[in-house]
């Protein structure tokens, strides 16, 4: 696990959060060390301590002696304070005391403000689900129900574009439904799509693994085809299974088109409610079929 960076009274502060500065646990920097080992530590000199790693732009160079007070609630260690100064053995111990307080009163109120968001979440994932549940009940057949859920995926969600494909089991092969944010010739190039599921890449881990995939930066993976890459001009993108009675009936594909973004659990967990209700779609429209 990793302590990410959130805030601090240095000017760098915005861009440290920005760049989503982070330590491994137990593994780099002091702060990484209290998350691991829960207890606080004070360095009176640094520069003879070997778990002191200086920030990405080294603007605490001056830095000598430091404080990491972790933040604990119960069993759970929430985060870590930490406290620099640019004297050796800078730190009293009222100074000490008055940081274990601190740190105390932080972890309670981190802690409240997580529940309170946790509970902001829920509410929202249950509005969302009713939004497509009564936007579906007014549809006559799948096109319309799919072309729905496309359409109001990106207002609900936050994301610019939503494409929905269908998964044929019998020629292991994805096939493209509902589309909506895609250009002209990226809608025409999408209606065109067969992507096959027994390649080992994204839409193959998708239909065997049932689980989301989220790719960050399609630069760097091995999981989706270069050329579909290039057509749809696409950065980060989140995938989802769409799953009736546990198989596999499609696949819910969103991204922000070129920009690139970092998917929250919260955004993951929408979609994939929002996935079931098309997968509910899909297979009830083939019982109905059958």
């Amino acid at each position: 696990g990793y302590v990410v960076f959130r805030a601090s009274t240095h000017p760098r502060g915005v861009d440290w959060r920005e760049h989503n500065v982070r330590f491994r646990i137990g593994l780099e920097g002091i702060v990484g060390w209290v998350a691991a080992t829960r207890e606080l530590l004070v360095v009176p000199d640094v520069r003879q301590d070997a778990r002191f790693v200086l920030d990405p732009d080294k603007v605490t160079a001056d830095t000598r002696s430091e404080v990491a007070v972790p933040l604990i609630v119960g069993t759970n260690v929430l985060g870590v304070l930490e406290v620099q100064s640019t004297e050796v053995n800078a730190f009293t111990p009222d100074d000490l005391f008055l940081l274990k307080t601190l740190a105390a009163l932080m972890a309670v109120a981190l802690d409240d403000a997580r529940l309170y968001q946790s509970q902001r979440e829920e509410a929202y994932y249950l509005n969302v689900l009713l939004q497509v549940a009564e936007n579906l009940a007014v549809t006559t057949d799948l096109d319309e129900a799919l072309e729905t859920i496309v359409r109001i995926t990106p207002m609900l969600v936050g994301v610019m574009r939503c494409a929905l494909l269908v998964y044929v089991p019998a020629d292991k092969v994805f096939l493209p439904a509902q589309e909506y944010g895609l250009t002209l010739e990226q809608k025409r190039a999408f209606e065109k799509l067969r992507i096959p599921a027994d390649n080992g890449l994204a839409f193959d881990q998708l239909a065997h693994g049932q689980k989301p995939l989220v790719i960050e930066d399609v630069a760097t993976t091995q999981l989706a085809e270069i050329e579909y890459l290039k057509i749809f001009d696409v950065r980060s993108i989140l995938m989802v299974p769409m799953i009736a009675r546990n198989e596999v009936v499609g696949a819910m594909v969103v991204d922000q088109a070129s920009r690139p973004t970092r998917f929250s659990q919260h955004e993951i967990d929408v979609v994939m409610g929002i996935a079931n209700q098309a997968a509910a779609a899909i297979d009830g429209a083939r019982l109905t079929r059958e």
